[in-house]
């Protein structure tokens, strides 16, 4: 039997603390009768090697005939139970549908997996308030199921996806809320709302400050470039006629001194 790893449908979580993702494991380990792998996305890596722990079996609690009677009655309800809609053209399919109570409507929700004989897809499916879990939950998933296992659907259940994908699941709540609810829906509104003015703020506050640095940048490179475009109207030359004025004027008081020392000479 070909290993199953598990697929799910809508991820979100109930009161039960199980995912899809969970469930649809649990399926992987009935449709295996007992042991499961790691979930994860990628099958393989194309001159690489998965990690290990994607590889590694890992068997659970339950001896073959518990599994075989789980899987018989998957299969029951799939013939003639809360599974009997589900669609499985050429193959046969093990469900078990579930409806997750609510405060407002119930959550549809399925779990199966498909060949019995030969399972290559464990499912599970949640609809959130989509009611019985016959009435979304089964379809959606047996659909799914086909076209993994077929590669296409046939027309009739073409109609039906098409059917569901036009169904809009709206309605009012059942009961009113309570203050504690309603207070802690309030609470959690403002704490939104409070979250999303400081991200406004902390978003403003970053363009402002590359905003800044943008122009801080423009002024230092203009001025970079007023500096290697300035006439050499140059300190240099000035010093250096600063330099020979000043020697000129050394050599003028030197020929003086000179003269005055000859002079001196000469008196004498």
């Amino acid at each position: 039997m070909e290993p199953v790893i598990g697929y799910f449908h809508f991820d979100r979580q109930g009161e039960i603390n199980l995912t899809p993702l969970q469930i649809a494991n649990l399926g992987a380990i009935i449709a295996n009768r007992g042991y499961y792998y790691t979930p994860h996305v990628v099958r393989k890596i194309q001159g690489e090697q998965l990690d290990k722990k994607y590889l590694e079996k890992h068997k659970v609690m339950g001896t073959p005939r518990s599994f075989n009677e789980v899987v018989a009655g998957m299969v029951s309800s799939a013939r003639g139970g809360t599974c009997a809609h589900a669609v499985h053209p050429g193959y046969t399919l093990a469900g078990k549908t579930g409806t997750a109570q609510n405060r407002g409507k119930d959550h549809s929700v399925f779990m199966g997996f498909a060949p019995v004989e030969s399972p290559k897809i464990a499912i599970a499916v949640y609809v959130e308030n989509g009611g019985f879990g016959a009435v979304y939950g089964v379809p959606i998933g047996s659909l799914m199921m086909e076209q993994y296992i077929n590669g296409k659907l046939t027309p009739h259940d073409e109609a039906q996806a098409a059917s569901i994908q036009k169904r809009h699941i709206s309605y009012p709540f059942r009961q009113k809320l309570s203050m504690a609810d309603s207070l802690r829906l309030d609470s959690i509104k403002r704490v939104n709302q409070i979250k999303d003015s400081l991200r406004l703020v902390r978003e403003k506050q970053n363009m402002e400050a590359k905003q800044r640095e943008r122009e801080l940048k423009e002024a230092r490179d203009a001025k970079e470039k007023e500096k290697n475009q300035q006439p050499l109207n140059d300190p240099i030359i000035r010093m250096e006629d600063e330099v020979k004025i000043r020697t000129e004027n050394d050599e003028k008081e030197k020929d003086k001194t000179n003269k005055g020392k000859k002079k001196d000479r000469e008196n004498r």
